[in-house]
This record gives C-alpha cells, structure tokens and sequence, in this order.
C-alpha cells in the first residue's frame, strides 16, 4: 500500500482549509444579516471583532466613487 505524497497531502489540506474558510464566511455573513433583522438570538464575540475593524478600516479609506461625488463644478454637475 503507498502513502500519499506530499502534493497529495497539500492539496488535501487546501482543499480542507478552504472549505473551513467558506463556512467561518457563511455563518458571518448570516450572523450579521440575522443582526440587521433584528432576529440574533446570540452574539459571537469573534465575529464582532472582524466586523468591528472592518468597519474601521473602510472609515480611514474613502471610496473613489465618494470622491467623485464630492467634487462638483461650477454647474452642479460631477467632474470626469
């Protein structure tokens, strides 16, 4: 009987540890569509923790569309 390699190993391992991501993915995404209803019958500290610097970092870089909006000419109209 012969073992597996370790290319064989390594894309098991990929393939465990992307699944593992995909999942942690889902139940955040979930968690925070449950929270904005209303319906969160239990907070995950976690998940809290990701949201929280997520938000922190999207507030420190403005968005290239937020800085096109901002900038009108004279006439009210978006510059290009």
């Amino acid at each position: 009987m012969q073992s597996g390699s370790a290319g064989d190993w390594a894309l098991l391992a990929f393939g465990t540890l992307l699944t593992i991501f995909l999942l942690c993915l889902q139940a955040y995404w979930i968690y925070f569509e449950e929270k904005r209803r209303g319906t969160l019958k239990k907070h995950i500290k976690l998940f809290e923790l990701i949201h929280m610097r997520l938000e922190a970092k999207g507030s420190r870089q403005p968005t290239q569309s937020s800085e096109q909006t901002s900038t009108t000419s004279e006439r009210g109209t978006k510059k290009q």
